[in-house]
C-alpha cells in the first residue's frame, strides 16, 4: 500500500516541481521586462486666489495651448490636494521618461509652470520628480 502512494504522489510532485519553474520563468521574464524611468509631474490648483475657480474650459483652453503642441504622449488626473489649509481641485500632468531626457523635459515644465501661474494667478504650481518601474503589458 505504501508502494502506491508514493507512486501516485510522484506526479504530483513533479507537476509541482514544474509549475514553481514555469512560474519562476514568466515571472523573471516579466521583471527584465520592466524599466526604470523617472515620472515628472505638473500639479495645478484650480483655485484662483480671490477670484473663483479654474473652469474646465478654462483649464482644457490652456492644456490645448501649452501643453498638447509640445508633448506626444503623458496622462493628465483629475485630483484634489490641500493648499494653504484648503482643499482645492487639481490637473496632474505626468510623463514617464527614460533618465536621458529628464532635463529637457524638466525644463519645459517649468516654462508651463510659470505660464499657468501668471494666467491664473497661482501662488505655486508644483513639478516633482519620482523613480518610476514601468511595464508595458
Amino acid at each position: 500500500m505504501s508502494a502506491t502512494i508514493v507512486l501516485t504522489s510522484m506526479p504530483i510532485l513533479f507537476l509541482s516541481h514544474l509549475l514553481l519553474i514555469a512560474l519562476f520563468m514568466v515571472l523573471s521574464w516579466y521583471y527584465t521586462k520592466q524599466s526604470i524611468m523617472q515620472r515628472l509631474e505638473l500639479i495645478m490648483g484650480r483655485n484662483i486666489p480671490d477670484n473663483g475657480k479654474v473652469t474646465d474650459n478654462m483649464m482644457n483652453d490652456f492644456i490645448k495651448e501649452y501643453i498638447i503642441p509640445f508633448f506626444d504622449y503623458g496622462t493628465f488626473i483629475d485630483g484634489e490636494g490641500l493648499w494653504k489649509g484648503e482643499l482645492e481641485q487639481t490637473k496632474i500632468f505626468y510623463l514617464e521618461l527614460p533618465d536621458s531626457e529628464v532635463d529637457g523635459y524638466r525644463e519645459m515644465f517649468q516654462q508651463i509652470a510659470i505660464k499657468y501661474k501668471q494666467a491664473f494667478n497661482q501662488d505655486s504650481v508644483l513639478i516633482s520628480q519620482l523613480d518610476s518601474k514601468i511595464a508595458f503589458v
